[in-house]
């Protein structure tokens, strides 16, 4: 049976557009080394296509710390492309893989004539459904990076060093089972004027304190007030921060968490429903970024 990469008898053609300016006139210390790449449509003229990417050199090189660089952007694209491979291999082969982490690595000799990266290794974590054969997915991420474009197209050695785990996502995300109060996340909820600018001088104040929403919206509210809720990692450093830039008064508390079996319609029903026979009342709900469902409830031991 021919693999994928063999059925695609077509050449791809891509093009990107990258954008700098500045001066190099002060000498190697001096000049920046923040530009812009951008994807073009590559049939029909220069059309901008996905969102660009600011980018910079690695700090080694006198770089932003904050801008991705080339060095990542390379590893990036072999874990990507192992990635879409191999979840392209299982479909086709109606092998259910329901989580893929990759944690990908390299490194890069400077020392080198001429300097190159010595090898990029790829280690994923891939999660399966009960009863899945490990030998199988194995032998899929082996034919996945055979068939890697990127891999393929690299002169340094790519590296595959996968791990394969059964995961029961329908029994791991029953209510009862992982319903908790988590003492790790607080939920931070603070009344807004109606006003344009308001939302951004939040989100200002809270990024300027080092803290990130992993999650959380804004509700509307009577006289002409909103309320924000944001999942934070640091509940009480958010508060000091926001009052002391005049939001206020500003609530924290530790939400409730779970995840919900996404592929069974009616999961939400069956949660809620519990709840409310157990009396505990939902007052706020949404989703952070790591797909799980954030509830702040009257009664979390209930809940639980």
């Amino acid at each position: 049976m021919p693999s994928y990469a063999e059925r695609m008898t077509h050449a791809h053609a891509y093009r990107t557009r990258l954008d700098w300016t500045g001066t190099t006139g002060a000498g190697y210390r001096g000049y920046s080394r923040a530009h812009r790449v951008e994807a073009l449509v590559a049939d029909d003229g220069p059309r901008t296509g996905p969102q660009p990417l600011d980018l910079s050199a690695d700090p080694a090189f006198r770089g932003d710390p904050e801008r991705l660089n080339p060095e990542q952007l390379l590893l990036a694209a072999a874990s990507s492309c192992q990635l879409l491979s191999f979840l392209a291999l299982a479909a086709r082969r109606h092998v259910d893989v329901v989580g893929y982490r990759d944690d990908a690595s390299g490194e890069l000799d400077v020392s080198a004539q001429p300097p190159a990266f010595t090898g990029i290794r790829l280690a994923p974590r891939i999660e399966v459904a009960p009863g899945t054969s490990r030998e199988e997915v194995l032998a899929l991420v082996a034919e996945a990076h055979h068939g890697c474009y990127i891999a393929n197209s690299l002169a340094v050695p790519v590296q595959v060093e996968a791990d394969v785990v059964e995961v029961d996502r329908a029994a791991a995300s029953g209510p009862a089972d992982v319903l908790r109060p988590d003492p790790a996340w607080s939920d931070v909820s603070v009344e807004l004027d109606d006003r344009p600018g308001e939302l951004g001088r939040f989100a200002a104040v809270l990024g300027a304190a080092g803290i990130s929403l992993e999650g959380g919206g804004v509700f509307g509210g009577a006289a002409g007030r909103s309320v924000a809720h944001f999942l934070v990692a640091d509940g009480p450093a958010a508060r000091e921060a926001l009052e002391r830039a005049g939001f206020g008064p500003v609530s924290v508390e530790h939400p409730v968490l779970t995840r919900l079996d996404q592929s069974r319609p009616g999961t939400l029903a069956e949660l809620t429903a519990r709840l409310g026979t157990e009396g505990a009342n939902i007052r706020t709900q949404y989703s952070d970024h790591d797909g799980r469902l954030v509830l702040l409830v009257d009664r979390p031991d209930s809940a639980r």
